[in-house]
């Protein structure tokens, strides 16, 4: 699993000096011209490459089950659970990153699935939807086993 985040050197650094800082997976928003279940595969790809650094193409991303709100009645954001598979040995190139606040200084660090998901009950990953979607790929992992 690969987890984004900015970074100022050590994981309790960053809690204290940036109290902003989040870690959490790939993510980004659909943009109107984003239409369509094609619109939101190539929404994908182009938030792979910006805040991971890796190449992927539309037909490599897989939905992770139907899209949902993380807090209905207060936050219109649909999220779209999907998954890629990076090869170990895939080019990561520097993250281009959109040029926002957000995204300045991001870093990223592979994390295996069940010390993520730990993470994220223990408090140190503090995003819902990061949660949801590893809880979802780990689901899926298993049933492929």
């Amino acid at each position: 699993v690969l987890r984004l985040g900015r970074s100022t050197g050590s994981d309790d650094a960053d809690r204290q000096n940036a109290p902003l800082m989040l870690w959490e997976v790939v993510a980004g928003l659909v943009e109107p011209e984003d239409e369509g279940e094609d619109g939101v595969m190539q929404r994908a790809v182009h938030e792979v490459w910006e805040e991971s650094g890796y190449r992927v193409t539309a037909e490599q991303i897989e939905g992770l089950g139907a899209p949902f709100f993380a807090s209905p009645g207060s936050l219109c954001q649909r999220v779209y659970a999907a998954t890629v598979e990076i090869s170990r040995d895939a080019e990561q190139h520097p993250l281009p990153g959109d040029g926002s606040p957000m995204e300045d200084g991001a870093t990223t660090r592979w994390v295996p699935i069940d010390d993520a998901i730990e993470e994220c009950v223990a408090g140190r990953i503090q995003d819902l939807k990061t949660e949801v979607l590893l809880r979802r790929l780990r689901e899926r992992l298993a049933s492929e086993r």
